[in-house]
């Protein structure tokens, strides 16, 4: 995911991992 980018790595990936678990994408939330 290229969001990460916009913030810092590690929080966002921890953050994007349980999203990504829970079958959600947070990219959505930060491209809108």
């Amino acid at each position: 995911v290229y969001v990460w980018h916009t913030r810092t790595e590690k929080p966002v990936l921890t953050d994007e991992n349980k999203l990504i678990k829970k079958g959600k994408k947070s990219n959505v939330d930060i491209e809108v």
